[in-house]
């Protein structure tokens, strides 16, 4: 039974994981020439990581998010002439994270482990915006406009896992990230419900493991 209790489950050197979680994420946005603005990305994030040491890995990240909304709204004028207004967005995003994993706990053959994680993630955001207005069926209004933006955002937390099997563990990681470009703070802090810039996110799912060895 001592002999048992001893063998241990660890990543071999310059093994591979992937990762597949639930994901809740927040980035302020920022577009040269308008208000920062706040955006989601979700609810799913994969994730592919290598170690490289038993103590140290780093990982690629993706998460996505699609909005459209699309509405008609119908009424009539004072004198009587029907109206319509037609409104149309549509944005999309996704998040590129790179970071870099440091194991914090002693024991690293132990069922629960703490990390703790910090890096980079790349967001690219893009929207359309279209308004149609109408007279008695007479086009007043037709507009269109969109924006394009990449903003690359400082990220950093800290990392749970627990070992239920060989190669699979359950994974929760939070995290922090910040926008390295220069935002107004008074107005995100205010309108966008961050801390001193920071937006808030996590992550919880499953990880698998590759080539995990045997230590006796």
């Amino acid at each position: 039974m001592q002999a048992r209790a001893q063998t241990l489950l660890e990543p071999a050197p310059l093994s591979w994981y992937a990762t597949a979680q639930l994901a809740d994420h927040d980035f302020e946005i920022v577009v040269v020439g308008s208000a920062p603005g706040l955006t989601g990305v979700g609810p799913y994030q994969f994730k592919l990581g290598r170690w490289l040491t038993p103590r140290w890995a780093v990982e690629m990240g993706y998460s996505a998010y699609h909005f459209l909304d699309e509405r008609t709204a119908y009424g009539t004028t004072i004198a009587g002439e029907p109206t319509s207004r037609y409104s149309y967005a549509e944005a999309w995003v996704k998040a590129l994270p790179v970071l870099l994993r440091r194991r914090l706990t002693r024991q690293v053959e132990h069922r629960i482990q703490f990390d703790g994680l910090a890096g980079l993630t790349v967001v690219h955001y893009r929207d359309k915006l279209k308004a149609v207005s109408e007279v008695n069926q007479q086009v007043v209004l037709n507009n269109s406009w969109g924006d394009r933006v990449t903003n690359s955002y400082l990220t950093f937390g800290p990392a749970v896992s627990y070992r239920f099997g060989r190669h699979f563990e359950a994974a929760l990681d939070v995290s922090l990230t910040k926008n390295l470009r220069a935002i107004d703070r008074t107005f995100s802090t205010q309108q966008l419900n961050s801390t001193f810039g920071f937006q808030r996110g996590w992550n919880l799912g499953l990880r698998y493991r590759f080539d995990v060895k045997k230590k006796q």
